[in-house]
């Protein structure tokens, strides 16, 4: 089945292959997979000819679902491009005797809703056998049970009338003071109630280059982590602050408390930054390989059991300061992840960002202060 786009016809050429998706093991259709190009896949259709895959749309994932490829068909020949398709995937399995057709695909998908796989069984993209059946049918096992999975509606954040700080604003930027706890944008667990949530309901414009769920993002923050945001009210300006943070010349000024005695007054850390293979939701520098990172830090204050530093990063890696902070025996406080022992919240506050405003050419510099629940930390630890 074709899914999207009709069959391409170029001159002679028709081309209808089916593509499955075979229980994330293979691929088999009309043709062979001959190799891999880049992201895609070459596959050889039996006339002679190729069909290459020009971009491939990810599928099958916990956290997005897409299941078409936009391919463009060339003459194995002369190389030339002779026309294009939409090639559209199909998930089989064989089925389990006794079990309820909806009950066994969630089994076998379960990164899908029930009431998802439902939907598919009564619009006709689940067929046993090649013939579509009830949510309700019983399987006898041993069935050709097929799905061709629709690609999930376009999402968007909806407005949410919640508080929002604005520090700075001009015709192409404005600057957020982030509270700790909140999430920027959505993502696994997180569907509402986030910073997008409240911008979209503040502001009529935002860029659009991060997508419908991330309208303005240019940078994050972790949800445990306070502090300043720039957010993008338009592409251009988006595209230019996105050249900056890639070009590192802004400038991110962090303030964080960390448990220990911090050996020298000043110092950096280079070391790569990595998944960590074994617990997912952490970074690692302890494999040697990974994503270039860059952390400076100067000491502000020493307490007895911990040190405030000031903390600047000419890289934005995912958990760049807490892991980098950690690799030297000093986690952030409050951060169980990497360590430390539980607090009120994580002591990390996003103090300061400099950039140039897309809109005027000059340099901005906006600082969020530290909010009163890590003040009065910092009290509590000089005995105020």
């Amino acid at each position: 089945m074709m899914l999207g786009a009709p069959p391409a016809t170029a001159g002679r050429l028709k081309i209808e292959p089916q593509v499955h998706f075979v229980r994330k093991t293979g691929f088999s259709q009309s043709g062979d997979v001959v190799g891999v190009i880049r992201h895609g896949y070459l596959i050889h259709i039996d006339d002679g000819h190729s069909v290459s895959i020009a971009r491939q749309q990810p599928f099958a994932t916990a956290e997005r679902d897409t299941w078409n490829f936009l391919v463009k068909i060339v003459d194995s020949d002369s190389s030339k491009k002779v026309g294009k398709a939409v090639f559209g995937f199909a998930m089989t399995f064989t089925g389990e005797a006794g079990k309820r057709l909806d009950h066994f695909l969630q089994e076998q998908m379960p990164q899908f809703s029930r009431s998802r796989l439902q939907s598919w069984i009564k619009e006709g993209r689940v067929q046993v056998d090649g013939a579509e059946v009830k949510s309700s049918h019983v399987l006898h096992g041993g069935e050709r049970v097929e799905i061709s999975p629709a690609d999930p509606a376009p999402l968007q954040a909806a407005p949410e009338d919640l508080p929002l700080e604005v520090l700075y604003e001009d015709t192409s930027v404005i600057a957020i003071n982030k509270p700790a706890g909140l999430v920027v944008h959505a993502g696994a667990g997180a569907r509402s109630g986030t910073l997008v949530n409240r911008l979209v309901h503040h502001f009529s414009a935002l860029s659009q280059v991060g997508g419908n769920l991330r309208p303005g993002i240019v940078h994050r923050l972790d949800k445990g982590t306070s502090g300043v945001l720039v957010v993008a009210r338009n592409d251009a300006a988006h595209r230019a602050l996105a050249a900056q943070f890639a070009g590192r010349t802004v400038e991110k000024t962090y303030l964080a408390l960390v448990h220990g005695q911090v050996r020298h007054e000043q110092g950096r850390v280079t070391a790569p930054i990595a998944r960590d293979p074994v617990r997912r939701i952490r970074m690692t520098t302890k494999l040697g390989t990974g994503r270039s990172a860059l952390t400076e830090y100067r000491v502000l204050k020493r307490f007895e059991k911990f040190t405030y530093l000031e903390v600047r990063i000419g890289t934005g890696r995912t958990h760049q300061i807490r892991v980098h902070l950690a690799s030297l025996g000093h986690p952030v406080a409050g951060d169980r992840l990497y360590g430390a022992p539980a607090a009120q919240r994580l002591f990390l506050h996003a103090w300061r960002i400099g950039f140039t405003s897309p809109a005027t050419g000059q340099t901005v510099t906006v600082e969020a202060a530290l909010p009163a629940e890590l003040e009065a930390w910092l009290a509590g630890l000089a005995g105020l």
